[in-house]
């Protein structure tokens, strides 16, 4: 069942997006995620945009599909309105194979460093369960780094009533960062929420970047489950 969402075409929150926001939305397509929930995702992200009232001066959008390996389906600063960013959302493709954020995560942090302004970078990760593919420490650390200079904001939507949030909480800068919701039907009711926590939350790390905060690597485990 496809799951609709509607929203009103006005803000409700008391503090938007920046103008010069960028965002990527990160959508979990590994082989452990069905059509149906799939599209559900899909229509979490549009729900979101419509919230964030996102337009072609900014704030503005990009979007990556991942399982296996990750594709690029829309560079934010190729964004150009809502309309062309869902027919982008609704026409992205399943990779399927094993679960890997970690790569998709690299991809996103390469075309943040690719921008010309210095606005705030957001990143919203949906995933229905951990990483199943193995990344050395280095990578690892590489990514932690990149994060913290570029001042990338992670949120995370973890989907799932099985996940283990002490790994996913190494992610995300603040514990707040990260959202678990049961499973894909209630996934809807957790728009408001999140949109909320990132409006209030998005300007923070891109005003402290230039300084230190705790770079955090996760241990990871061969798992041969998706």
């Amino acid at each position: 069942m496809l799951c609709i969402l509607y929203f009103s075409e006005y803000n409700v929150y008391s503090k938007p997006l920046k103008a010069d926001t960028d965002i990527l939305f990160f959508l979990d397509s590994s082989r452990s995620v069905s059509s149906t929930d799939y599209d559900k995702e899909k229509d979490f992200i549009k729900a979101l945009t419509q919230v964030f009232l996102l337009k072609g001066r900014g704030p503005r959008a990009g979007l990556i599909v991942y399982g296996a390996s990750a594709k690029t389906v829309l560079h934010p600063q190729n964004y150009t309105n809502r309309n062309d960013f869902n027919s982008k959302l609704y026409g992205a493709p399943r990779i399927g194979g094993s679960r890997n954020f970690y790569k998709a995560l690299h991809l996103g942090i390469r075309l943040f460093s690719s921008r010309t302004s210095s606005g705030p970078n957001i990143a919203i990760l949906l995933t229905s369960g951990e990483n199943v593919v193995d990344i050395n420490t280095a990578s690892l650390q590489d990514l932690a780094l990149s994060r913290t200079r570029l001042g990338v904001n992670i949120y995370v939507v973890a989907i799932g009533s099985e996940l283990n949030k002490g790994r996913l909480l190494n992610l995300v800068p603040r514990p707040g960062d990260l959202v678990m919701v049961d499973s894909y039907d209630t996934l809807a009711s957790k728009v408001q929420v999140i949109a909320r926590h990132v409006q209030l939350t998005h300007g923070m790390l891109n005003e402290i970047k230039h300084t230190s905060y705790k770079v955090k690597v996760p241990l990871l485990q061969n798992r041969s489950h998706t």
